[in-house]
């Protein structure tokens, strides 16, 4: 339920004393359905999330795209960035990066209707983990 919650709370941010948005960058714990870290959100993680859209290479076809463990990692787009693939061509304000235990990971991203995406990927997502400090706890 929580993980609904996440999810549904993906176009609330919120807002610094001059009405401006300030974009954080979440890190929820699937397992323990919270949020484990924010950080401010960058330049080199914008330039992290746009490679990744820059390199979607295929629909993700499983049942549920949220595994039983792993994090996911929302990332607010500030630029919006157009994402123009096989399918799907629309401007993105947000994905999520969902990385399960022990297995690839793939994107969550969101029409202009708000209906989820999820694709595979072809790209590092080292330099990620690296700008917002965070290592997967072993459940």
């Amino acid at each position: 339920m929580s993980i609904l919650i996440f999810l549904f709370s993906l176009m609330l941010n919120p807002i610094n004393m001059d009405g401006e948005q300030e974009l954080k960058v979440e890190v929820f714990d699937i397992q323990n359905e919270e949020v484990v870290k924010t950080v401010p959100h960058s330049s080199d993680i914008q330039q992290e999330a746009e490679i990744i859209l820059n390199n979607i290479d295929d629909l993700y076809k499983g049942i549920s795209p949220i595994p039983e463990n792993g994090f996911m990692v929302k990332i607010p787009l500030r630029p919006n960035i157009e994402l123009n693939n096989d399918w799907l061509n629309t401007t993105v304000d947000t994905i999520i990066v969902i990385f399960p235990e022990n297995e690839k990971p793939y994107v969550l991203t969101f029409d202009e209707q708000d209906k989820p995406y999820v694709f595979w990927f072809q790209a590092d997502t080292e330099p990620l983990l690296q700008y917002i400090e965070y290592e997967q706890q072993q459940n």
